[in-house]
């Protein structure tokens, strides 16, 4: 889907976090991560950058994992995923 295509340029915000490994192999791999990107072009009306919350799965989640830390500027490509959350 062309139309579902997102780019952002920012810096990670904190730590990745490892939410899935595999639990079938015996290095425990990682298979999804979760991390926090605040672009560099996206403000609330009062000025302040707005944090997006990205989630990566396989291999790109494992490199993520390794070579990115809290501070690092990224540029990530991506889609949008709805997601309904329900108290």
């Amino acid at each position: 889907m062309e139309n579902n295509r997102v780019s952002l340029i920012g810096h990670i915000c904190g730590d990745i976090r490892v939410l899935k490994r595999d639990e079938f192999s015996d290095n425990k791999e990682i298979q999804k991560v979760e991390l926090i990107v605040i672009p560099n072009d996206i403000y609330d009306k009062q000025g302040v950058p707005n944090s997006q919350r990205c989630h990566a799965y396989g291999t790109t989640a494992r490199m993520l994992y390794a070579h990115v830390r809290s501070g690092d500027r990224v540029s990530l490509e991506g889609h949008l995923r709805r997601v309904d959350i329900r108290d």
